[in-house]
């Protein structure tokens, strides 16, 4: 005979969803990475987000919210295909940049030339139980990439960069 615990669910977030970015961006410092659009995953949550035009979103009030941004780097190698390529992004509150930084990398075998290390995701906790908070995904620094979410050539090898909303009970 075998005793197996029951399992308590300590968490069941009322609402869960992706958020979409832009393609073709031109890539440089400081840029924002476009939002464009939201997805259900659970729940209505994807339809109580704004997506406003400056590419930010807003998420409503009442609620705490963990964020998982990714983005998705584009250069042609064909000139010199052991370059390496890096960007580094993060969430922002207004001019503040807030939680982890993620990073796409491209890196040659054998190369040390860029000695950086971060999350392939952006991660960030939003309390929002006061009042809405707008974030949104800005560029840190970046070396060779020249797009972001390239739809001419990209799509055939990975998927585009996006957001995940997860909202948590306050």
């Amino acid at each position: 005979m075998t005793y197996q615990q029951s399992i308590e669910m300590f968490a069941n977030p009322p609402g869960m969803c992706a958020v979409t970015q832009a393609n073709n961006l031109v890539m440089s410092g400081g840029k924002v990475i476009e939002f464009v659009g939201t997805q259900a995953m659970k729940g209505n949550l994807h339809s109580q987000i704004t997506v406003n035009a400056s590419g930010s979103i807003t998420l409503p009030s009442g609620y705490y919210y963990y964020l998982e941004g990714t983005a998705q780097g584009y250069f042609a190698s064909v000139s010199d295909p052991s370059d390496t390529a890096a960007m580094l992004y993060q969430w922002h509150e207004g001019a503040t940049p807030v939680g982890s930084r993620g990073q796409v990398k491209r890196q040659y075998q054998g190369s040390d030339s860029i000695l950086t290390t971060a999350d392939e995701k952006a991660i960030h906790f939003v309390d929002a139980t006061a009042g809405s908070v707008e974030v949104f995904l800005k560029i840190m620094t970046y070396t060779k990439f020249t797009h972001i979410n390239y739809s001419s050539d990209q799509f055939i090898y990975a998927g585009f960069g996006r957001a995940v909303v997860v909202q948590l009970e306050p």
